[in-house]
This record gives C-alpha cells, sequence and structure tokens, in this order.
C-alpha cells in the first residue's frame, strides 16, 4: 500500500497530460527490492517546437514534496506554458524517497550528485537514466525545485559570481534568509549561497557549460504546503517572463 503514493501521483500526472496534450514517457524503471517494485521515472516535454529550452527537475530527495506537487499545478494551467519555450520537466527523479518519505533513495543514497562515481553506481540508476535523457542537450534555464524541512525563510543556490538580477526576482516578497553563511557556504546576504561547487544536478549543468542559468530554490518546509507550492508557481513565473525577455534583461 505504501508505493501507493507515487502511482497515484503518476496516474494524476497521466490524467493531466491527457487532457491537455502534453507530451511524456518513462526514461527508465527504478527496481527496488525493499519496496517489491518496479517505478517508472517519467518526462514530460511541452513545445518541442519552442526555441528557448527550461529544464525542471523535483522530486530528487524523496521527502521534498512540494516540487513534485508544485509540477501537477502548472499541468493543470495550460495557460502557463509558453508556445516559445521548449519546457523539459521530470516531476520525481526519486521515486523509491518519495515513497519511503525520506530524504535518500532506497540504497541510502543522496541522488543529487552527478559525477563519474555515480555514473557509474548501481546504487544511482534514477540519476544515470536522467543523465542518459539530457546529456546531449543545452538550456537556457536549469531549475531544480528543493526544500529546507528545518527552516522558515528561504535561499537558492546558485553557481556564479556575478549574481544576475534574475536570481533576486525569485521568491520575492517571501523572508529570506539574510546570514552571511548558509550552512558553513558563503551567502551575499540576501538569501543567495553563491558558486559552491558540489556536484549537484545544479552545479554541474552550470559548470559543463550545459545552462546559461542554473538554480537551486529552497522553500521552507516548516510552512504549509500549499504556500510552498505557491512560492514555487511564482519562481517558475519568473523564470517564464525571463525566458520570453518580456520583464527583466540579464546584467
Amino acid at each position: 500500500m505504501e508505493n501507493k503514493i507515487y502511482f497515484d501521483f503518476v496516474k494524476e500526472l497521466l490524467r493531466l497530460n491527457k487532457i491537455n496534450n502534453y507530451s511524456s514517457k518513462v526514461i527508465g524503471y527504478k527496481k527496488s527490492k525493499i519496496l517489491d517494485e518496479s517505478f517508472p521515472i517519467y518526462k514530460v516535454d511541452i513545445n518541442k517546437k519552442g526555441s528557448k529550452k527550461f529544464c525542471i527537475v523535483a522530486g530528487i530527495h524523496g521527502d521534498e514534496i512540494a516540487g513534485p506537487y508544485s509540477v501537477l499545478k502548472i499541468l493543470e494551467n495550460p495557460k502557463f506554458f509558453k508556445k516559445e519555450i521548449h519546457y523539459q520537466i521530470f516531476p520525481i527523479l526519486n521515486p523509491s524517497g518519495f515513497v519511503l518519505k525520506r530524504r535518500f533513495n532506497d540504497k541510502g543514497r543522496d541522488l543529487n550528485c552527478l559525477n563519474k562515481k555515480t555514473l557509474k553506481s548501481e546504487n544511482y540508476k534514477e540519476i544515470q537514466m536522467f543523465h542518459e535523457e539530457v546529456k546531449n542537450k543545452n538550456f537556457e534555464v536549469f531549475l531544480s525545485m528543493h526544500e529546507d524541512l528545518d527552516i522558515s525563510k528561504v535561499y537558492s543556490y546558485i553557481f556564479e559570481k556575478d549574481t544576475k538580477k534574475i536570481y533576486r526576482k525569485l521568491f520575492s516578497n517571501e523572508r529570506k534568509w539574510k546570514a552571511k553563511r548558509i550552512y558553513g557556504d558563503k551567502s551575499d546576504g540576501k538569501g543567495l549561497i553563491i558558486n559552491v561547487h558540489d556536484h549537484s544536478l545544479e552545479d554541474r549543468f552550470f559548470s559543463m557549460g550545459k545552462a546559461k542559468l542554473s538554480v537551486a530554490t529552497e522553500t521552507p518546509g516548516k510552512l504549509n504546503l500549499e504556500r510552498r507550492i505557491n512560492m514555487n508557481l511564482k519562481n517558475l513565473e519568473v523564470l517564464n517572463n525571463y525566458l520570453l525577455g518580456s520583464m527583466f534583461s540579464e546584467q
């Protein structure tokens, strides 16, 4: 029965895809012995002819649920998707962690790591499936939606020294972490952790030149789920407008 939470999510994902004629496919199956299940991992493609490429990733850490449910919310609203933008969305990369309601996968591994070791290890099959799908692709924007379950303030990770105006538009009007260090890492004092090279997906996409703009957002897990989803939706709208060039320009 515990596996039902994932398959209920998938059922709703596929329902929305069918209603709105979105394209989706299974990029692979996560086989879990401890859960006695083989979980399909999905990718959703919208507006494949769009010239701007926007990659959205959620559910890397299984207990960070606002990202996956934010994906369902945008899929409910076709007006969100702009024809000029090709959206490539990975709603849940860690299905076993999602079922187990924990950060790590069923092998006890943190999947937010992309390097030579994880691309060879049997413990990181989910990352290998994801990498196989994106290894020959480049994006204008790469967004990884995360949560910090222990706080009530927001912050983001970026991977360049130049803090573009667009980064500061994320989490607009939300209570940001203002410390000069966040978990020991240097911050700008306005909620941005800068240039932390940790082999996370968002780090690797930027450092390998696969994304012009790469960011990981952290919603505060101490706030209710609806509010966290709304924060993600606002961030997604900001990045949409950035890609369309209608509101912001790079500095």
